[in-house]
């Protein structure tokens, strides 16, 4: 996908794809093992999708309930974002570690 197409409201994106990191780095893995991170956007159905994936441990149950803490700040602060500031959704799951699909309809960003 062309990166023309992410959205105007960079401040948005650069904070959750950092806080995103941020995470796979502090809770992504154990024993100081490396991750691995990838990260793709594609545009279809008038719809701009992100998935962010890494390899570490994935996230643990209540998170996945969205009995997501005050502390959890970060994860506030990204589902924040993105509902409130991109008019999207984020789903998380574990599939060989975090997995986390964030999907905004496009007409939003253009």
């Amino acid at each position: 996908m062309c990166l023309r197409h992410i959205p105007l409201c960079s401040a948005s994106w650069s904070q959750i794809l950092s806080e995103l990191a941020t995470n796979t780095a502090k809770y992504g893995s154990t024993n100081d093992a490396k991750c691995e991170i990838q990260v793709s956007f594609e545009a279809k159905n008038n719809n701009i999708h992100l998935v962010y994936r890494d390899d570490g441990v994935g996230f643990p149950a209540s998170i996945l309930q969205r009995e997501i803490a005050a502390e959890c700040i970060g994860l506030n602060m990204i589902f924040g974002l993105v509902e409130h500031n991109l008019g999207g959704k984020v789903r998380l799951q574990n599939d060989n570690g975090a997995l986390i699909m964030i999907t905004f309809p496009q007409s939003e960003t253009e």
